[in-house]
């Protein structure tokens, strides 16, 4: 029953990948939630299996099954929780000195199985699985995490939500939650679309 969250889900399509990243950005969709305090924006947003896909296939260099890649990505949920101040990385936010911006880094790579779950309608925690950081030090427009949760562990819910502590930016606690029914919802790209990656 988990696989129904995502690929049963919808049979709607579109055809290029800028058109499913302006569907979830919508924030009528119940994809993508912002939260501001303090003069921190923070952002988290459902992150769909074909994105994923599509960037395995980027950077393949072999001839490769494009369903045998999206059953390895299938099994899990993905977040993309982004952290800004003023249209720039935190390390720019006045709150932090150095030696704070360096120890959220630190958690930012290694620690943030401790401050971040998902819950759920039935009253489930669910624990993070994995996550990724990449610093780019002040050079983008946010500071980003991939938030990796298994999804077998989800069943006859109505909702998933995203549970942030407190990690010393003065957001206090956060909370991102999603209607199960608007995950169904997201439309798939169409074959098209992978037939044009793997054929680069």
């Amino acid at each position: 029953m988990a696989a129904l969250l995502y690929s049963c889900g919808t049979t709607n399509e579109v055809s290029s990948q800028a058109d499913l990243m302006e569907y979830v950005a919508d924030e009528g969709h119940g994809l993508s939630i912002t939260s501001e305090t303090g003069g921190i924006e923070t952002s988290c947003s459902l992150k769909p299996t074909d994105l994923l896909v599509l960037q395995e296939l980027e950077a393949s260099t072999m001839n490769v099954s494009v369903q045998e890649i999206k059953s390895g990505y299938e099994e899990n949920l993905y977040f993309i929780l982004s952290y800004s101040y003023e249209g720039g990385e935190l390390v720019t936010a006045p709150n932090l000195s150095i030696e704070g911006y360096s120890d959220l880094v630190q958690i930012f790579s290694y620690g943030l199985a401790e401050y971040i779950t998902l819950s759920t309608s039935t009253g489930k925690k669910i624990d993070l699985k994995y996550s990724a950081f990449q610093p780019t030090y002040g050079s983008g427009a946010s500071s980003s995490l991939l938030l990796v949760f298994p999804r077998q562990d989800i069943h006859h819910e109505d909702w998933v939500q995203v549970n942030v502590r407190e990690m010393g930016l003065g957001t206090g606690k956060l909370s991102f939650r999603y209607l199960v029914k608007d995950i169904n919802d997201i439309p798939s790209l169409s074959n098209t679309v992978f037939s044009e990656y793997i054929a680069k």
